[in-house]
């Protein structure tokens, strides 16, 4: 039986370390992407901007 406690407890502790892991990841990736947004706006106001002038 306390084999089997251990066992549960090693599974239950890799188990929250995945999960840290892939939580710290996530977060990563969202700031990434929120950089990339970021950066895709000022592209398309500089474009917008070059543009502008020969509409006129």
């Amino acid at each position: 039986m306390v084999r089997e406690i251990v066992k549960l407890s090693k599974q239950r502790d890799e188990l929250r370390a995945a999960c840290d892991a892939l939580l710290r990841e996530e977060k990563n990736t969202k700031v990434r992407l929120r950089g990339a947004k970021t950066q895709l706006q000022f592209l398309e106001n500089d474009i917008r901007k070059i543009q502008e002038p020969e509409g006129k």
